[in-house]
């Protein structure tokens, strides 16, 4: 079944279930105040024909706000938001009602629903009869029901188009005069200006007070190889319940979300990739002495780690790619 594109104001997805009585949701917000609170939300998964769907929802409620930043989605900005939801777990089926062919923008739909929700003594359940409008951006056509998954994205941007290699450079007749050293052995001179290029890179770089208390928080890992790994350690503690874990699990499982969906949606290329873990490996070279120099040698040699792993990252880059980015 194709699936519709539509414009979704709200959607809700389970991240981390931490008990019977809480979970983590991820919240994409478009078109909403930043401020406003949620009193109920869900998350929907159709698949249907043209008379009935089954769907899968959890319904909850607003406790707070834990986090917020930014992503793109559907090609355009939207507030990407953690919360902490509670009185989880509804399901139902939902039968569809189209007046004819050419269906109303707003589709009315009607959804049976069993309601499971915790009570004083443990829990309960209730049915009952909910009715709701699917609002949409075009009109829907008989046996078309829209699709609205977190793992499927509605209108999902196209994928970005493959840089080009750049075209080979015609062979020089003569040799480069920056060349010229190192053709006659003598490449001392080169080296030298390295060491100086690189030195000045070093002493330029300033941290800030959160890279040197918390070297490992999420805002300094830029590396989807880096963020794998973090998350792949953690997930041992995460299924056990600490809610830290859960925490930092579900924080970076974020960031890397985002990374993924700006690559996708061409808002960040290769090149631009690679300048930025190029810089992340630089702050991380002069963050690893501070802590060395604090005697934080633990810490300092996971920073040295984290840098190996983005250096084997950078390693794996097309050569073309590399000209790009140096260029």
């Amino acid at each position: 079944m194709d699936q519709v594109e539509l414009e979704i104001y709200r959607v809700h997805g389970l991240t981390e279930k931490t008990d019977n009585r809480g979970s983590f949701w991820i919240k994409f917000d478009l078109g909403y105040s930043k401020d406003e609170k949620i009193g109920k939300g869900f998350t929907q998964s159709y698949r249907a024909d043209a008379d009935s769907v089954d769907v899968d929802y959890k319904t909850s409620s607003y406790v707070k706000r834990a986090r917020s930043s930014q992503m793109a989605f559907q090609n355009r900005r939207a507030g990407l938001e953690i919360f902490h939801k509670k009185n989880i777990v509804s399901g139902g089926k939902f039968d569809r009602q189209v007046p004819g062919p050419a269906a109303a923008a707003s589709d009315h739909v009607r959804a049976d629903v069993v309601h499971a929700y915790p009570g004083p003594k443990g829990g309960g359940r209730r049915a009952g009869t909910w009715s709701c409008r699917c609002g949409c951006e075009k009109e829907l056509e008989v046996g078309e029901w829209p699709t609205v998954s977190l793992d499927e994205p509605v209108a999902q941007a196209p994928a970005p188009t493959p840089i080009a290699a750049p075209a080979p450079a015609p062979a020089p007749a003569s040799v480069p005069v920056a060349q010229a050293p190192a053709a006659a052995g003598g490449g001392a001179g080169a080296a030298a200006a390295a060491q100086v290029q690189a030195a000045a890179k070093f002493q330029s770089v300033v941290l800030t007070d959160k890279e040197k208390t918390d070297p490992f928080g999420v805002e300094n890992l830029d590396s989807n190889n880096v963020l794998e790994a973090e998350i792949e350690a953690i997930a041992p503690k995460a299924a056990t319940g600490d809610l830290a874990s859960v925490m930092r699990k579900g924080a970076l499982e974020t960031k890397l979300l985002m990374l993924v969906s700006a690559v996708q949606s061409g808002e960040l290329d290769l090149p631009a990739y690679c300048n930025i873990l190029k810089e992340r490996v630089v702050r991380d070279k002069v963050l690893a002495m501070y802590l060395k120099d604090e005697k934080r040698t633990k810490e300092a040699v996971a920073v040295m780690k984290r840098i190996r792993a983005m250096e084997e990252e950078l390693a794996g880059v097309p050569q073309e790619e590399e000209e790009d980015v140096e260029a």
